[in-house]
């Protein structure tokens, strides 16, 4: 059921008019308290109960890894390199050899 709260104004899905509003926590199905502000004074202060928002804690955000900049890039390709020169040296042997 979709109730709007009479409190705050929010918008409550899946409630009953038992249960509280998610935003301010006032209980839906009961009547807004009325305010009345007379000529001169200050607005009258909520006398209700006040409810302590507890927040969770943040979890601290790390650093983005950083890559190692000192590893040479042309590594990886001589490892390629031998094993191709000892593939070429082997298809020749092998040429060579049905001769």
């Amino acid at each position: 059921m979709k109730i709007k709260c009479p409190h705050c104004g929010a918008n409550n899905q899946d409630v009953t008019e038992k249960d509280p509003c998610w935003q301010c926590s006032a209980v839906l199905g009961a009547a807004p308290t009325p305010v009345v502000a007379s000529a001169g004074s200050p607005p009258a202060a909520d006398s209700g109960p006040v409810q302590q928002v507890v927040r969770p804690k943040e979890t601290p955000v790390s650093a983005p890894t950083k890559i190692p900049t000192d590893v040479p890039r042309g590594l990886p390709i001589i490892p390629i390199a031998v094993v191709i020169v000892i593939v070429v040296i082997v298809c020749a042997v092998y040429l060579m050899m049905r001769k």
